[in-house]
């Protein structure tokens, strides 16, 4: 029985040489190149964290963030960067999120999946990413907020360095079982 790993391992090579039989697209195909994946826990490390994976791709910034519950056994709820906006020439960057991190409940709604939308605005540096970010209810109107923390700072985490793709479609295939199971549910 194979490995989860060499399934996947497996798959990819067989996604890149089918690929490479296609026939040849007018607009070049352009590798995702890894940037750095960004972490950041609570101080105590009790109270949930994000970890933020980020690429390069076609002159754009892309990526996802996972909210951490630091619970044993936890499955990560997971949402791919929209919006994403970015100056290389101030490091100023700033992106959204749709994330289902919970069950929600509340006169309106009982036991549904949450519809949460993480937002921020900040800098990215070398050695880290920092700024404000909002984790809003998206379910009732007007939005709520309901975790906020401004000047929140994700270090670098120099041991956890994002695969490079050769494209942004294995990128893409790459990260969607996985998207599947843990994104956004709205």
């Amino acid at each position: 029985m194979k490995s989860l790993r060499q399934y996947i391992l497996h798959s990819l090579l067989m996604l890149i040489v089918a690929g490479g039989f296609a026939s040849i697209s007018a607009q070049p195909r352009r590798e995702v190149q890894a940037i750095g994946c960004y972490i950041g826990k609570s101080a105590d490390g009790n109270k949930p964290g994000y970890s933020v994976p980020l690429w390069s791709w076609n002159s754009q910034i892309i990526g996802l963030i996972e909210y951490r519950h630091n619970r044993p056994g936890e499955q990560r709820p997971q949402g791919l960067l929209t919006e994403v906006q970015y100056d290389s020439g101030t490091g100023r960057i700033s992106f959204e999120t749709k994330m289902t991190t919970g069950v929600h409940s509340c006169p309106k709604h009982r036991k549904v999946p949450s519809h949460d939308l993480l937002s921020f605005r900040g800098v990215l540096k070398e050695d880290r990413l920092e700024g404000d970010l909002v984790l809003w209810d998206q379910l009732d109107a007007p939005p709520v907020a309901l975790d906020r923390h401004p000047g929140f700072v994700l270090p670098l985490d120099e041991s956890c360095r994002p695969m490079t793709f050769e494209a942004y479609e294995v990128w893409h295939w790459f990260l969607n079982p996985e998207y599947q199971s843990r994104g956004p549910k709205w």
